[in-house]
């Protein structure tokens, strides 16, 4: 793996890695997961709201490599997601607070009972682009709620790399069946030193993925390397 670039230079840091197995967490109320009942008693606002910014490849609503991202702020006691994103993991924090992993298929209700106030709200992926794509439709809120711009760090990092670099099977042992899963490409090491130094981050990761060769290539070499997957959306 490799740093392909970054913005900005910092003359001295000390830089801890961490096995991150132990980071996951149960959810926290009142983050909840389940189906979207009352969607059409909400307020939807589409995907191109601008107060929805995007980090990492998005194209149009659609994610195909893990640790992109969503941030804004918004108002009320309740938010809920137009998400379709099979075999595909994510994390939502609410005003910093860390909810498990789950999936999608379509609408779901992430929070309620919150206290009626702005928050903070932060959506990751952490399945890698080979387990396929995902869409995000956009938010559900509360009739008289709103979103609210999120502002962004002032620096960004980017991350190209292979599994490490995508973060396969840091979130668990394989068992043969469980490899999207136990991916959490938030917790590989590009999303945990950009946190460390207060940056944005985006990711460009696939297992396998090489410089000159891939892990399964064989000759002529004729498949993609990372080179031209740096100009891939998916």
């Amino acid at each position: 793996f490799f740093i392909y670039k970054y913005v900005n230079y910092y003359k001295s840091w000390k830089i801890e890695f961490f096995i991150c197995n132990f980071l996951k967490m149960s959810s926290l109320s009142p983050i909840i997961f389940s189906g979207l009942s009352e969607a059409k008693e909400m307020k939807f606002f589409n995907n191109n709201s601008p107060e929805i910014s995007y980090y990492g490849r998005w194209q149009n609503g659609y994610s195909g490599f893990g640790a992109t991202y969503i941030k804004t702020r918004f108002t009320g006691t309740k938010i809920g997601l137009l998400l379709k994103s099979t075999k595909i993991w994510w994390r939502v924090y609410i005003d910093n607070e860390k909810g498990s992993k789950f999936t999608s298929n379509g609408e779901i209700l992430l929070a309620d009972n919150l206290e009626n106030k702005e928050h903070e709200f932060l959506l990751v992926r952490l399945t890698e682009g080979q387990a396929g794509i995902a869409y995000f439709g956009g938010f559900f809120l509360e009739k008289n709620s709103k979103l609210i711009f999120s502002p962004k760090k002032q620096y960004t990092f980017e991350f190209i790399g292979d599994s490490i670099t995508a973060g396969a099977m840091n979130d668990g042992k394989l068992n043969g069946s469980n490899y999207n899963e136990i991916g959490d490409n938030e917790y590989s090491y590009g999303p945990i030193l950009a946190r460390m130094i207060g940056a944005e981050y985006s990711v460009i990761a696939k297992s396998g993925q090489g410089v000159a060769v891939n892990y399964t290539e064989r000759p002529p070499f004729t498949m993609p390397h990372a080179a031209d997957l740096y100009n891939w959306a998916f």
